[in-house]
């Protein structure tokens, strides 16, 4: 791991002098992680705590592409994930990657429906598929 270079382009905020930090600190009992609070929020989270597997991490990604997808309808982002899951040797996103690229294809050049899903279009059979492409 290698830290980066770091370079200060504004004076510090008072809040983030070394007096204030000191103020701040929590007691060394106290091991609290900076982002535990995103855990307590979301329990389910927790699978994916350092390490993880193989197979999580491939979860995590293939999750992450359709929540990316189903809130945001971002195409183009959850394909990216994927895309750079898989230049990082990521296992097991071929399948995800073939079907948001249909997804994409179905959208952006086949002019289908905006509001169709990588949901929607999971659960369709290839003759579905087939069948919205010739419409």
């Amino acid at each position: 791991l290698e830290m980066w270079e770091m370079h200060q382009h504004r004076e510090l905020d008072w809040v983030e002098t070394q007096a204030v930090r000191r103020l701040c600190v929590l007691p060394s009992e106290a091991k609290l992680s900076l982002g535990e609070f995103l855990y307590e929020e979301n329990p389910v989270w927790r699978q994916y705590e350092s390490p993880v597997s193989a197979d999580v991490l491939t979860s995590w990604y293939i999750e992450r592409a359709m929540e990316i997808e189903k809130y945001s309808g971002q195409i183009d982002n959850a394909l990216g994930l994927i895309k750079l899951g898989m230049d990082r040797g990521v296992k097991g996103l071929d399948v995800v990657h073939h079907q948001i690229q249909t997804l994409r294809t179905l959208v952006y050049q086949c002019n289908v429906d905006s509001r169709l899903s990588l949901t929607r279009l999971q659960n369709m059979s290839t003759l579905g598929t087939l069948q919205i492409m010739m419409k």
